[in-house]
């Protein structure tokens, strides 16, 4: 399985890529929503997702990708459902 922070470090590097942002991994708050706090839309998580697939050499099935909500579920379902990373 992928680590919890790799998968955070894959997140924060994809959402500041997108949306030109400094999220740091060490100190963003698995907690934070998507949409309300980040301002994340749905076209925006596709390419997320796409972003961090390539980034943990992994695929996550469609079905497991449906209600995340915050960016621990992400992580979650992430690090379930990957590799691990070899760095």
């Amino acid at each position: 399985m992928t680590s919890r922070p790799a998968v955070l470090a894959a997140f924060c590097d994809a959402v500041n890529a997108l949306k030109k942002t400094a999220l740091d991994p060490e100190r963003i708050d698995p907690a934070l929503y998507l949409g309300g706090d980040l301002g994340i839309d749905s076209i925006e998580m596709l390419e997320i997702w796409f972003r961090i697939e390539r980034a943990v050499g992994g695929r996550i099935p469609d079905d497991a990708k449906r209600d995340i909500y915050t960016v621990g579920e992400v992580a979650d379902v992430v690090a379930g459902h990957c590799p691990a990373v070899t760095a």
